[in-house]
């Protein structure tokens, strides 16, 4: 058995193993999902990218870090 890891709309793990939630999926849509979580498109620097419950990749600005005074 396999499980997934949805939060908030996106697909934030994805396992081998059963759990107690419903979080469960079967080979086929492992498959599917891994095979997408193995190919994420190339984003710009400062850019991530979540993958969405539809499968869909979003593109997102990552934070800007702020300078630390010493």
């Amino acid at each position: 058995m396999y499980r997934k890891n949805v939060q908030d709309g996106y697909i934030v793990s994805l396992a081998k193993g059963v759990t107690e939630e419903n979080s469960n999926i079967d080979e086929t849509e492992y498959l599917r999902i891994k095979s997408v979580f193995d190919n994420p498109p190339e984003v710009p620097d400062n850019c991530g990218c979540r993958l969405k419950e539809s499968l869909e990749w979003e593109t997102y600005e990552l934070p800007v870090a702020e300078e630390l005074e010493e």
